[in-house]
């Protein structure tokens, strides 16, 4: 796959780049790759999407040098050697992408497998639209929160594009404050390509009640994303991590950090042991994204009230795996007013998502 100037110039950062500065051009470049590389553009490493969702995972802390956490021993191409053979190499190994490296070592191309021939699924997607969004009173007195618009269309027509444009054509939109805005303005999908069905929710049954009126029910895994969640994240690699670590449940998670405004003091007995000068705390949150297996759904009872997170806990304690999927590609939930406004920022220019090449899957 050839690449233009501007897109080989975006695979690389500098030595000096920090973690979280190769996850922003990881972002940026929608290739799947970050190259560490000096000035000559000589290769340190590289590192990946699914690198990078590793460590994540792990929480190592996004301030360390890239360079620290880069696969240093990676395949290249050599300069010159014809191209045929670099294709199969891709192909075997599994990976997308193989820097092409002259003599002294130095990056003059990169060779990128199609990350994927456009693919569809029939897995449906459940969005969650029927929530009152108070805190974003008074946008939503006589506004469902999901019709709220970001760059001139409603919020839930960028979530619902967005899901098209990576394969994703089947969709239920669970309704309930203000349905009929819903229903009217989309109807059957068919404007978008899209096969649309709905559940009307006769009280409000929070972030996972709904999913008991599902009729008929999905018979395979299937996609819940709440109705106020605009994101850039891979559903395709979503669904290959549900299915690569044998979950009956995966729920993307997000890194948080709040930073204390005052030094903290830690004491044992009556002494001073250390003083951090406001230090920053970070958590993995619930990004409001989640992959089921059908088998769980009993477990929802029909016509009663159930949050997604006491939908988790009771599959994990009846023994099945729940997995968590980190997330680092741009997402916001839309549930204050200052966050409506950031979307207008953040969302107003959204990429084309079906032919975004993405990395090697964790």
């Amino acid at each position: 796959m050839p690449l233009t100037p501007e897109i080989f110039a975006s695979l690389f950062v500098p030595e000096t780049a920090t973690l979280r500065e190769a996850i922003a051009a990881l972002e940026r470049n929608h290739q799947g790759v970050i190259i560490v590389a000096d000035a000559r553009r000589k290769a340190v490493g590289l590192l990946t999407d699914g690198d990078v969702r590793r460590l994540v995972l792990r929480g190592v802390p996004l301030d360390q040098p890239a360079r620290e956490h880069v696969n240093s021993n990676f395949l290249f191409w050599p300069a010159g050697a014809p191209r045929e053979g670099a294709l199969a190499v891709l192909r075997q190994r599994h990976i997308r992408h193989l820097p092409v490296l002259d003599a002294e070592g130095c990056v003059v191309d990169v060779i990128l497998l199609d990350a994927v021939s456009f693919q569809t699924f029939d897995n449906e997607v459940v969005i969650m639209a029927g929530g009152l969004g108070t805190r974003l009173r008074p946008y939503t007195e006589t506004c469902p929160k999901p019709m709220l618009e970001v760059a001139g269309k409603p919020m839930l027509e960028h979530i619902l594009e967005n899901l098209l444009g990576q394969g994703f054509t089947r969709f239920c939109l669970c309704l309930n404050y203000l349905g009929d805005h819903i229903a009217g303005y989309f109807g059957d999908g068919a404007r978008w390509g899209a096969r649309l069905r709905y559940v009307r929710e006769e009280k409000r049954l929070g972030t996972a009640g709904a999913l008991a009126l599902l009729d008929p029910p999905p018979d395979r895994p299937f996609l819940v994303v709440n109705g106020d969640v605009l994101t850039r994240v891979s559903y395709r690699h979503f669904l290959e991590f549900h299915h690569r670590h044998h979950a009956a449940a995966t729920v993307a998670v997000r890194s948080y950090e709040i930073q204390l405004p005052y030094a903290v003091v830690e004491v044992r007995e009556h002494r001073v042991a250390a003083l951090v000068e406001k230090p920053v705390k970070t958590w993995l949150v619930n990004a409001g994204i989640y992959c089921l297996n059908p088998e769980l759904l009993p477990l929802v009872p029909r016509g009663e009230p159930l949050d997604m997170p006491d939908l988790l806990e009771h599959a994990r304690q009846r023994g099945h795996v729940v997995a968590a999927f980190p997330v680092h590609e741009e997402w916001l939930d839309v549930g204050r007013p200052d966050d409506y406004r950031a979307a207008q920022d953040v969302f107003g220019s959204t990429p084309p998502t079906g032919s975004t090449p993405g990395g090697t899957p964790i």
